[in-house]
């Protein structure tokens, strides 16, 4: 089972650690820590199928797809990662950022379109589908 944890700001939620119960013990440590969103989260869902993948909205009009099982290759460890223009570090693990949307709260995953996502927002609804996914 993995557990989520999240950091609180006055800005700013962000998705700081996951926690797996395979790996907890006396003293536990993160399967992996990283932030994205720069505002609340608004919702998150699992993958129907794939257990590593999940989508997540927030309240900075993003919904963003994330596979924890990807890992920075060896040759890549040290390397900085790809960024943004405004010099964020875009994690391995994020696979895809959809905008457009204003006010976003609700995201899920299709239940008859595999990898297709529904996102909801003050502005309407989107369907989109990722070739990553």
């Amino acid at each position: 089972m993995l557990i989520i944890t999240f950091h609180w700001s006055k800005k700013t939620l962000t998705i700081t650690h996951l926690w797996s119960y395979r790996t907890s013990g006396p003293d536990p440590t993160p399967v992996v820590s990283f932030a994205w969103h720069k505002a609340p989260i608004t919702s998150i869902e699992w993958h129907p199928t794939e257990d590593s993948i999940f989508t997540a909205s927030g309240s900075d009009d993003q919904v963003t797809l994330w596979d924890l099982a990807v890992e920075q290759d060896d040759d890549e460890m040290g390397a900085s990662m790809n960024e943004t223009p405004n010099g964020q570090a875009v994690p391995p693990q994020l696979l895809f950022v959809h905008q457009g949307q204003k006010d976003v709260k609700e995201v899920h995953w299709h239940p008859q379109i595999p990898g297709a996502v529904i996102s909801t927002a003050l502005d309407g609804f989107n369907i989109f589908k990722t070739i990553s996914v």
